[in-house]
């Protein structure tokens, strides 16, 4: 099932990170196009402050919107909103400047030199705003309204000029189709992706994890162990392993059933993960009636409290499931240690050592590691 709030989270993330993309380069288009279009005409010489203090804004606006798109990329989690307010405001303040620039064209005969090139550009500006506004559909409708309705409305109005007005009508309402069209097919494709990507964490998800007690898995210990050791060895940090083997699990099976033994493994799991309930702390069902778990950041002294708290939790109460009542008791191997070179099988079979000792000095208890016996542990 889809969370629709992580959904609107993540797809306004993506249209503000695509919005960026698509407008790298039509960023810098309005500076130069209008510079390259006064400058070949005469224009610049009978209005020569106008023209060069549009070419000013537009070139300003510009370089503010190529800073915002780099301080997105870095900072877009720390000033989300802020950043997207702004980005809004530049964007509809470069359709300001060109739809004045549209107007003047249209409606002044000293910028009639002009008025087929600025036409041109304008629908071309306008059409080209539905591919890198489509993400931002509002922005996109109001964008083009800015744009071209006031020019619109003008030639509309005027009697020699009026079918002009009216085909800029009709292309405004084609720009809404489209507009619309196009966002709803983004917004389909992101819906797709985003399930698809979800559906595959799932699976990975399922495929760490084991079917009956909802810990990891053996897959997921292999990997991480590993991981594990590389990660304490770097940052010259203490890494524990408790080993936990359910007492005489084979006879619960053979008095109650395979289905209260599934039981059992069920509420251990449980009984382990709330005492090892630190967002570090990994609980896996290492095989059969045996679990592990991979503690980072742990020194031996903190695994033997956590392990005797896991036995004693244990012992605490029979086990109840239908009619049936059991004790249940665990064997717990314990190593600590800061990792020294590419061996981290080494921790594994530290660990179970220790729980074979377990075993063989009466069960129901907690043993270290050889090589943690000279450790000072209260």
């Amino acid at each position: 099932m889809i969370n629709n709030d992580l959904l609107k989270n993540e797809f306004r993330k993506r249209i503000d990170c695509d919005f960026v993309n698509r407008s790298k380069l039509g960023v810098i288009f309005y500076a130069v196009a209008w510079s390259i279009l006064f400058l070949a005409s005469s224009v610049h010489l009978t209005n020569p402050y106008f023209c060069w203090i549009m070419a000013g804004l537009l070139a300003l606006i510009s370089a503010i919107r190529l800073g915002l798109m780099i301080i997105i990329t870095q900072h877009y989690e720390r000033f989300t909103l802020g950043l997207r307010r702004l980005q809004t405001c530049l964007v509809i303040a470069h359709a300001c400047l060109w739809s004045i620039l549209f107007f003047l064209a249209n409606a002044l005969p000293a910028f009639s030199e002009l008025t087929t090139s600025i036409n041109i550009l304008t629908a071309g500006i306008a059409s080209a705003s539905v591919i890198s506004l489509t993400p931002k559909y509002r922005i996109c409708l109001i964008y083009n309204a800015v744009l071209t309705v006031p020019t619109g409305v003008f030639l509309l109005l005027d009697p020699e000029q009026w079918n002009l007005g009216v085909l800029i009508g009709f292309f405004c309402f084609y720009l809404i189709y489209i507009t619309r069209r196009y966002h709803k097919e983004y917004m389909r494709a992101f819906r797709i992706e985003w399930s698809l990507q979800a559906k595959q964490k799932e699976l990975q998800a399922l495929s760490q994890t084991d079917f009956l007690t909802k810990t990891y898995n053996r897959l997921f210990f292999n990997e991480q162990i590993a991981h594990q050791w590389y990660l304490a060895q770097r940052n010259r940090e203490e890494l524990a392993l408790l080993m936990i083997d359910l007492d005489h699990f084979k006879l619960i099976n053979d008095k109650y059933g395979h289905v209260f033994g599934d039981e059992c493994l069920v509420h251990t799991a449980k009984i382990i993960r709330n005492v090892a309930k630190r967002r570090s702390d990994m609980v896996v069902r290492y095989g059969g009636e045996e679990f592990a778990v991979i503690l980072p950041q742990t020194g031996i002294a903190s695994a033997i409290s956590m392990a005797e708290n896991i036995r004693e939790a244990l012992s605490a109460q029979a086990f109840s499931y239908r009619d049936a009542q059991h004790v249940m008791t665990t064997s717990i191997g314990v190593c600590a240690m800061l990792p020294i070179g590419n061996d981290y099988k080494v921790l594994l079979h530290q660990a179970d050592d220790a729980l074979y000792k377990a075993k063989k000095n009466g069960r129901n208890r907690v043993e270290v590691s050889e090589l943690n016996q000279y450790e000072d542990v209260p």
